[in-house]
Formats: C-alpha cells, sequence, structure tokens
C-alpha cells in the first residue's frame, strides 16, 4: 500500500538518512526532539539549553517586586487567610473520614450521619476556599503584569 507524501515524510527522512529523501517513505525512527545526538540523553543538557541570565541587583529587584505587592496589600491578606483556612480544612478532613472509618469498623452507625456531615462540610469548604484563592491570586497576578506593563 503507497501512502501520499506528506511534509513530515519528507522531514523525518532527510533528517534521518535510512530512508531516501523524497521516496516518501518515512523513517523507521523520527529523530529525537530535545535530546542529544543520536536521541540518547547526555550529561550537560540537550540542544535547547538556555543560558541562564542572573539579575545584577537582586536587592534592586526585590525592592521593585515588593512595591508591586505592596500596593495590592488587601489581595494578599486574603490570599494569605484563604491559604491558612484551606490548609485547616484539608487537614481536618482525612482526620474526620477516620473517625467515620472507626464508626463503621466498631459497628456504631448512630454517631456516623453526624461525622458524615462534618466531612462533607469540612471537604466543600476547603474547596470553595480553594477556588476562592485560585481567582483570587490570578486576579492579583493579573493586575501586577498589568501594573508592570504600563510602566
Amino acid at each position: 500500500m503507497k501512502f501520499p507524501k506528506t511534509g513530515i515524510d519528507r522531514v523525518y527522512a532527510a533528517s534521518s538518512g535510512s530512508a531516501p529523501a523524497g521516496s516518501g517513505r518515512a523513517s523507521a525512527d523520527p529523530p529525537a526532539i530535545g535530546f542529544g545526538h543520536g536521541g540518547r540523553m547526555r550529561a550537560g543538557g540537550g540542544r535547547f539549553t538556555a543560558v541562564k541570565e542572573k539579575p545584577k541587583d537582586r536587592r534592586g529587584t526585590l525592592a521593585r517586586l515588593l512595591a508591586y505587592f505592596q500596593k495590592e496589600k488587601k489581595y494578599v491578606l486574603l490570599l494569605l487567610v484563604l491559604v491558612i483556612l484551606m490548609t485547616i480544612f484539608q487537614v481536618l478532613s482525612p482526620a474526620i473520614l477516620s473517625r467515620a472509618i472507626d464508626c463503621v469498623t466498631m459497628r456504631r452507625f448512630g454517631d456516623l450521619p453526624k461525622i458524615l456531615a462534618l466531612l462533607t462540610f469540612t471537604y466543600l469548604a476547603g474547596n470553595v476556599f480553594q477556588l476562592i484563592q485560585g481567582y483570587a491570586g490570578s486576579t492579583l497576578s493579573q493586575r501586577i503584569v498589568k501594573r508592570m506593563r504600563a510602566q
């Protein structure tokens, strides 16, 4: 069965050397992108290594970034409170779940509805706080980037 030539087939055939260029036949193993010679990973990185840039004035850069955050104090404080609340609820949830499991294994089903209601509340509250935190974090970062681009 003969397949029509595509641009990608010609690239594979030309770059690998195993199929003649223009034959319309793709190479058995296409070239590996992002790896060293022969498709093997090698020490020191592959083809796409970038030069690391270091800031010339670390303190000045940090001071400028803090100045941007200083103008957004209420969002930063809101994020801090949300992170604390979300963490509390996410730590409490497994502890409450273990109490529910203990009730089932010890066959004390009388306490189970209360524990399951509390467990549902903690999971919902933790997820709601996480949702609000994501929204507030996105809003904060967009406001700061907008102000940076305006300057």
